[in-house]
């Protein structure tokens, strides 16, 4: 770039680290800057390129974009969109007045849920803006006499995700702009109340009306990877039952035996799936996704891999048992991994990770639970304490609500007692560092969906050149591991 003032040219060449964004056919260069030894990339560029607005507030920052708001503070890695929190690598940096850095995986995790299109990274340091392509969606309707089938038929093999809210089913799909095909045929209006389809959704989204009769629903695929299936059923009591025929009179000679009266197939009932004293461990990171990185041979993602190992294999010689949400070098969505903990009726779900910041002061452990926005107290959340005032300590599946619930307020049942494990891993972490952080309440997309005591664990700051040093060596790993383990022995016993 060279920029012209007065009499003088001056040649501003280019940082090995800027990145490249494409809009269309116009590529926009987004300068960067390094802060102890990270690159970081200035807001205000992103904000210009892609016609974005922002605003500025002492420490906090906001972007607003087609689809929402993003919310930044200074030195805190979170960022907030909505009534959640999403987790960076690295910590937002302001440099001074109205001249704010990011970390790279602000374009990868938060930016896009603000854009009106798609962000594609095309790789290292490239990123292009791209259109949606069309999904075409075709519903159809089939009526049975206990429940109702949906079938969703795609034009291209999108992720399709099915949530539960009190009122309603909510079928969201990703990738692609949905156009939207509905059915002629209505479905059975006791158990279905209505089928929508709403547009403001970014790629477009289905929501269903439970009817007066609905009882529960199940999804399931296809044997066509393009299709999913929905069947939802009324309760046993509204099934349709076929009267038994009552004999006609007949001559005074043997009658034979009147046949069984046909009873209609009962509703399926799942039961809820009995695993034991599980234990979920969810390494953070993974694959592409490297977390914070001092160096090519440090990465987060594979100092937490160890860790949780060494949790699961200290908890072997205890009456829990542990799971790995993965095993090897791969990346899992957020909601997988709160769908892994849930499916397994973990008794609790520890998060493993490793923190970084701007400031190479920042050290110590720092354990995260679940706050809901807005809300002191969730319904059933209520603290009764014991004869020694303590407040005792189910679990997943003493606690767990019998009726359905949002799949993101899965955590509404279990946050004082998160917080009581978080306290306690926090305690015993502290010990092992000598450090007296404290434990951080924050909404967490990650922790809202899990129906168990559930904890995001940072077990140190790679950026910080002590702790860095300590966490390299698969001793104070280990010192790490049992204390963990302690606070869940101490927690669930």
């Amino acid at each position: 770039m060279i920029l012209f003032l007065g009499t003088v040219w001056v040649l501003k060449v280019r940082a090995a680290d800027d990145l490249d964004l494409w809009v269309g056919e116009k590529k926009s260069r987004v300068d960067s800057r390094d802060n102890r030894g990270k690159a970081y990339f200035e807001l205000r560029d992103l904000v210009e390129i892609l016609n974005l607005r922002f605003q500025e507030s002492d420490t906090q920052a906001t972007v607003s974009g087609p689809r929402g708001q993003l919310q930044l503070t200074n030195n805190r890695p979170l960022v907030r969109f909505k009534d959640e929190y999403i987790l960076l690598n690295q910590a937002i940096w302001r440099r001074k007045e109205k001249e704010w850095y990011v970390p790279e995986d602000f374009l990868q995790k938060a930016l896009p849920l603000i854009l009106a299109q798609r962000l594609e990274r095309q790789s290292a340091l490239s990123y292009r803006v791209v259109p949606f392509e069309q999904n075409r969606v075709q519903v159809e309707v089939t009526n049975f006499p206990d429940h109702v089938r949906l079938t969703f038929i795609q034009s291209r093999q999108a992720p399709i995700r099915v949530q539960e809210f009190q009122d309603s089913i909510r079928v969201t799909f990703d990738n692609f702009l949905v156009i939207p095909s509905l059915p002629a045929t209505r479905p059975d209006s006791r158990i279905v109340g209505g089928l929508q389809f709403d547009s403001t959704d970014v790629y477009g989204a289905f929501r269903i009306d439970k009817g007066q009769h609905y009882y529960n629903f199940r999804e399931y695929s296809s044997d066509r990877s393009d299709r999913k299936v929905i069947d939802l059923y009324s309760p046993p009591a509204t099934a349709r039952t076929v009267p038994e025929i009552a004999p006609q009179p007949q001559e005074p000679t043997p009658t034979p035996a009147p046949a069984p009266p046909v009873v209609p197939a009962p509703v399926p009932v799942f039961k809820a799936r009995q695993f034991g004293n599980l234990v979920t461990l969810d390494p953070g990171h993974g694959g592409e996704d490297y977390g914070v990185h001092p160096s090519q041979e440090e990465l987060e993602k594979n100092y937490t891999l160890r860790i949780a190992e060494r949790i699961e294999a200290r908890l072997r010689s205890t009456a829990y048992r542990g799971m790995l949400t993965r095993t090897q070098d791969t990346d899992l969505a957020a909601s997988h991994r709160s769908a892994i903990a849930n499916y397994y009726q973990s008794r609790c779900y520890i998060g493993i990770h490793l923190g970084g910041a701007p400031s190479k002061e920042t050290a110590g452990p720092v354990v995260y639970v679940q706050r809901y926005s807005g809300q002191d107290r969730q319904a059933g959340d209520e603290e009764s304490g014991g004869a020694d005032g303590s407040t005792p300590i189910a679990s997943a599946r003493e606690m767990r609500p019998q009726n359905l619930i949002p799949w993101e307020m899965g955590q509404t049942t279990f946050v004082t007692q998160s917080k009581r494990l978080g306290e306690l891993i926090q305690s015993e972490l502290n010990a092992v560092y000598g450090t007296e952080n404290q434990l951080v309440e924050v909404p967490l997309a990650q922790l809202a969906p899990v129906a168990a005591p559930a904890v995001i664990v940072e077990a140190g700051f790679l950026t910080n050149s002590d702790d860095q040093q300590k966490l390299a060596t698969g001793e104070f790993q280990d010192r790490i591991a049992v204390a963990i383990v302690k606070a869940i022995q101490r927690f669930l016993n």
